[in-house]
């Protein structure tokens, strides 16, 4: 039998603060949670719990809540206890070393028509660590979910174990990092984050609980915040939980090929660091089940990609984005990859953006023309609305991996143009980029052309601002953290 070998020590019950008694009400929990309250469903059940063993905090010591101002707790003692050291034998009868303090919080939740899973952040302090660690009888975390996706337990670590001091996540335990929590001699999760499965258009059951097992007292406590649904299934399709900011969060380098015929069927590779197989791809709107993961996690092979209408195009191609999704990690690549009418075995150059996008009718001013699909040898000509050349076909080199040229405007009177890249092949970018001629564009960066610069420049003149702003007008990566 595990017996109590801590005391309550009135001296420092008396130095701490005093708390406002426990007076929430359960509805007051799901505001607390983040969660729509036109969504609970007949209400909320705690069967056989004491009002004193849950309330509504803004923090415990240093862990405040993850989405402010508030988060739930609950508490397998009274919660106004839990700073000021004292464990909690509920009833109260002092004697009985039962396993009677048991909080149980649940409901029913109607769950949007979009959602594919739902998540929730928790952080779990218990004293029964490091007394108790290896043993049987610890306090335990749990949440049960009924739902046509997924019935039963859904808060383990990644053996399968429970939420207790013997579980996996259960690693703060430096006194420094809980002082205030009134566990500053015990342990914590910190916070983690539950992800799980459900149904759109379903009305689904969730309930919390905490209870100690073989005593009455070594009190533990749970904050729970931050409930959301979400398009995007689990990792797995089952229940994960987990830390969700990566030691080693997956970086992307670059994507080849970045081009492909509508059919798809082509492989195509990421280069970055820390890819893993557990990561999940998703190419444009259709998921890419076939992975291979490089030596060392440095590459990433998607093989055999989907075709263009799978992905989310017209049958006409075009660009669509790469996701790669790993727990709560998520990157996104922008327009990464593009699908083209591979007639004759060649990919025609396709323009994305021009910068500066006018130019004065005098000419002279140095623009970059940035794309997919430029090879040396290419050319560049202005187009005037009516289909006559505005201008002499400038002859480019290819730079930037084929993604960039740089050229002189020709002088041309006020209005619009189309710029027209053209490779050696004959294919040529089509539509054209429009392009305007203005007295009111900007000066020409650097001056312009200047003497003795000829009708075609490569490489960068416009000193790190250009660099900078070719970035960013790009937008191929976005990442949430």
């Amino acid at each position: 039998m595990k017996l109590s070998l801590r005391f309550s020590l009135p001296v420092v019950a008396l130095l701490l603060p005093s708390l406002a008694l426990a007076s929430a009400a359960p509805d007051a929990l799901i505001a607390a949670m983040d969660i729509d309250q036109n969504l609970i469903v007949g209400g909320v059940q705690t069967p056989g719990t004491s009002a004193t063993m849950f309330d509504v905090r803004s923090s415990l010591g240093p862990f405040s809540a993850q989405n402010a101002p508030t988060a739930a707790l609950l508490s397998t003692g009274n919660v106004d206890n839990i700073t000021q050291l004292q464990d909690f034998d509920y009833p109260g009868t002092g004697g009985d070393t039962s396993a009677g303090d048991h909080v149980t919080f649940g409901f029913d939740i109607a769950v949007p028509q979009y959602a594919n899973s739902f998540s929730f952040n928790f952080n779990f302090f218990s004293r029964e660590y490091p007394e108790w660690v290896g043993s049987a009888y610890n306090d335990t975390f749990e949440v049960w979910l009924q739902s046509q996706s997924y019935q039963g337990q859904i808060v383990f670590d990644a053996f399968g174990n429970p939420v207790t001091v013997n579980n996996a996540l259960f690693s703060v335990t430096d006194p420094s990092l809980l002082v205030g929590t009134g566990f500053d001699q015990d342990g914590a999760t910190g916070w983690v984050t539950t992800i799980a499965p459900c149904t759109g258009g379903e009305t689904m059951n969730i309930t919390f609980e905490i209870y100690d097992v073989a005593d009455g007292v070594w009190d533990s406590a749970v904050m729970i915040d931050n409930l959301q649904f979400s398009e995007t299934p689990p990792p797995g399709d089952g229940p994960w939980t987990g830390d969700d900011t990566p030691e080693n969060p997956i970086d992307v380098f670059f994507v080849s090929p970045k081009e492909g015929v509508l059919g798809g069927g082509n492989d195509v590779m990421l280069y970055g660091v820390n890819f893993t197989p557990d990561i999940t791809v998703y190419f444009g709107g259709a998921q890419v089940t076939d992975l291979t993961v490089g030596s060392g996690g440095d590459s990433l092979t998607l093989n055999g990609v989907p075709d263009a209408v799978s992905a989310g195009t017209d049958a006409a191609g075009g660009p669509v984005d790469i996701v790669l999704i790993r727990g709560l990690e998520e990157v996104t690549l922008g327009d990464a990859y593009t699908y083209w009418e591979g007639s004759g075995g060649d990919i025609p150059p396709r323009v994305t953006s021009v910068f500066p996008s006018s130019a004065n009718p005098s000419g002279g001013t140095e623009i970059r023309v940035r794309g997919v699909g430029f090879v040396e040898g290419a050319t560049v000509a202005f187009i005037d609305g009516d289909g006559d050349l505005a201008g002499d076909v400038q002859s480019v080199q290819a730079i930037e991996g084929g993604m960039e040229v740089s050229v002189l405007t020709p002088e041309h009177a006020e209005g619009w143009v189309e710029i027209v890249v053209t490779n050696p092949t004959g294919l040529a970018s089509d539509p054209g980029y429009p392009f305007q001629f203005t007295t009111n564009a900007a000066a020409p960066p650097n001056g312009g052309s200047g003497p003795g610069r000829g009708c075609s420049q490569v490489g960068s003149t416009g000193g790190t601002g250009w660099l900078l702003l070719l970035l960013v007008g790009a937008g191929l990566l976005r990442r949430r953290q």
